[in-house]
């Protein structure tokens, strides 16, 4: 079974760590708060590697997250964040 990388409101530097979890072959999944994911083109390539976005409301709601991401990773090991 692929490993996950979980990325927490991908921005800027954390794109170059999409990349790199790329590389190593592992499914990339984020999680933003409040709106779909924003990047600048210089950080397209690396945004198109994530294969899906978890959007929430809030950080503090714990379980909402924990559903919603195991609701797109299944019983898929998380191997990084």
């Amino acid at each position: 079974m692929k490993g996950v990388f979980v990325v927490l409101q991908p921005v800027n530097h954390l794109y170059r760590l999409v990349e790199q979890a790329h590389r190593a072959n592992l499914r990339i999944v984020a999680i933003n708060q409040g709106f779909p994911l924003a990047f600048s083109k210089i950080d397209e390539p690396a945004a198109i590697l994530i294969e899906d976005v978890v959007v929430i409301d809030d950080w503090l709601d714990h379980e909402t997250i924990d559903a919603a991401l195991n609701a797109k990773i299944g019983s898929a090991p998380i191997v990084g964040t």
